[in-house]
């Protein structure tokens, strides 16, 4: 196994932990849209990487794209994939 296959399969896994954490966080607070418009494009972008390296569409992964989506991730699941923890929006109560 090369240092390539590693990080592009590392990279598939850690953006599919980040796409399924964000879909299952459950709202208790009120509605706000641009922080759930956030989480949605996220959620998109993220599943969409992972579904891309899965078919073999996403070849090339650079290390500091693997590193950005890694801490990206740890983030979120350090937020409970609460996004409004993570861009400190002090209107937050949760």
């Amino acid at each position: 196994m090369t240092l390539h296959s590693v990080l592009i399969n590392a990279n598939a896994i850690i953006c599919l932990m980040l796409a399924l954490r964000l879909m299952f966080f459950q709202k208790t607070g009120r509605y706000r849209f641009f922080i759930s418009l956030t989480a949605y494009l996220a959620i998109l972008s993220a599943a969409w990487i992972a579904l891309r390296i899965f078919y073999g569409k996403y070849t090339q992964v650079d290390p500091a794209e693997f590193f950005l989506n890694l801490t990206i991730c740890i983030a979120v699941w350090r937020a409970r994939g609460n996004i409004s923890k993570i861009t400190g929006d002090r209107y937050d109560r949760s």
